[in-house]
């Protein structure tokens, strides 16, 4: 059994080697056949290509790991704990809950409520 997980391991340790070697030679082609003859830039080597592609991942997408998309990414799991904590709560409870989001919130809720009860009546005199 561990030795199908090393062998998996080390399967996509050499797949990944492979695939940001190819990312940074692709890297090195494109610069130095475009940015010394367009911008006047310097000629790059295969490092500084690897160092260029981390800096970029990093501005773009951040330092979290390759796979992890934030909390709730699949069916988003929060909502449903959300929900079926408020179904399981008396009207008074979720009166006095949605009472504390409208006091720290703001009046975006309360003006849902209200447009959701009735609507205003506006008087022309």
């Amino acid at each position: 059994m561990k030795s199908k997980w090393i062998l998996k391991s080390l399967k996509f340790a050499a797949f990944a080697a492979l695939a940001v070697a190819g990312l940074g030679w692709l890297v090195v082609g494109l610069w130095n056949v475009l940015v010394p003859d367009l911008f006047g830039g310097p000629r790059i080597t295969f490092w500084q290509a690897i160092g260029l592609l981390a800096l970029v991942r990093l501005l773009l997408v951040g330092a979290r790991p390759w796979g992890w998309r934030g909390y709730g990414h699949r069916g988003k799991p929060w909502q449903q704990r959300w929900e079926a904590k408020m179904a399981s709560l008396t009207p008074e409870e979720r009166e006095k809950i949605k009472q504390a989001y409208a006091q720290r919130c703001g009046g975006r809720f309360r003006n849902r409520e209200k447009s959701e009860r009735q609507p205003e009546t506006v008087d022309k005199n």
